[in-house]
């Protein structure tokens, strides 16, 4: 019950304070959530031996640089993305527009 009132009462708050922001706050509960997984995945690699600390701190940096070079214009550029999917009976051409952003922005995953 205190999970469900904390979400209710957080997603109100969180509507209040950033009710300007155009990312709608379940949009945002969506990109929190892949967040925790990819600190999961993340987690799995360190007790599995795959990657090290460092490896993360390298990753970070690069990360920071990436973020550091970015332009005005590389944040509001949009791009288009067209996917096709066959079936036997049907095709389906599906075309998202999605915001821009270079490199390889979520951590460790390029």
């Amino acid at each position: 019950m205190a999970a469900v009132l904390g979400r209710e009462v957080g997603g109100k708050r969180c509507e209040l304070s950033y009710r300007r922001c155009e990312t709608p706050v379940s949009q945002m509960l969506m990109m929190i959530e892949v967040e925790i997984e990819e600190i999961g995945i993340i987690q799995k690699e360190l007790d599995n031996q795959a990657i090290s600390i460092q490896d993360i701190n390298n990753r970070l940096e690069e990360e920071d640089e990436e973020v550091a070079s970015l332009t005005e214009d590389d944040l509001t550029r949009t791009t288009t993305t067209t996917t096709t999917t066959t079936t036997t009976t049907t095709t389906t051409t599906t075309t998202t527009v999605k915001p821009y952003y270079p490199g390889k922005l979520p951590l460790l995953a390029g």
